[in-house]
């Protein structure tokens, strides 16, 4: 299935925001997780007390979660990628993947990369039942809330917790570390990733994408 049949295949509200985040054709098998730092999440994610969701319409982030974890129901597979505590918060949330039970190419949906852009978080947590029942026929992995403490606090960065003109401010998305230089095409454009989470993210999705080429046929039997 390519994207321009798979997004006509969703409900036509969810579309917009659906495009507003990427949406990836990868390959994802059955191979050994490399992704040391990933690991597989209990039935039930329990966020910490006290966590508030910036009043402005969108959907408080529990119920963001909540509705994500219905896909377990159906057999899917829930990855904590990393526990996120950027600039300014005292607390942890999770960056989480939820992975449909096949395997093979695969429709990746990442949303919620920037805090203050919600339309994709929250279409995806509407769209929740038609995508699990798209997992069913084809594989689909999804990593819907890149950035929770930016959705809860409208913010983008993570490595400020208010606007400073002084400071280049850092993204979930930001992948210098992998892409080359311009000038010096053999190197990094940043000799490091950007924060904690940005590094975790790339190698998730990296991870899966290598995985596929160590599997075999007879081994694909499960999403990674």
């Amino acid at each position: 299935m390519n994207t321009r049949t798979l997004l006509h295949w969703l409900p036509a509200p969810y579309l917009f925001a659906i495009l507003a985040a990427p949406v990836w054709a990868a390959e994802v098998g059955a191979a050994e997780d490399r992704a040391a730092e990933v690991g597989t999440a209990p039935a039930l994610l329990e966020l910490p007390p006290g966590v508030t969701t910036h009043a402005d319409g969108r959907a408080p982030i529990g119920q963001l979660y909540a509705s994500y974890l219905r896909l377990l129901e159906l057999g899917w597979t829930l990855d904590v990628i990393i526990q996120s505590q950027p600039a300014g918060t005292d607390i942890a949330l999770p960056i989480i993947a939820l992975r449909s039970p096949s395997c093979g190419p695969a429709a990746w949906f990442l949303s919620g990369i920037h805090g203050e852009e919600t339309a994709g978080p929250n279409a995806l947590a509407a769209a929740i039942d038609e995508l699990g029942v798209l997992g069913q026929e084809v594989p689909v992995v999804i990593l819907p809330l890149n950035n929770p403490h930016g959705y809860a606090r409208n913010w983008r960065y993570l490595n400020v917790p208010v606007y400073d003109e002084s400071v280049d401010g850092q993204s979930v998305g930001d992948s210098s570390h992998l892409l080359p230089d311009v000038a010096n095409p053999g190197e990094a454009r940043a000799a490091t990733a950007s924060s904690p989470e940005a590094d975790a993210i790339t190698r998730y999705v990296l991870a899966r994408q290598t995985a596929i080429r160590l599997a075999t046929a007879s081994t694909c039997t499960k999403t990674i």
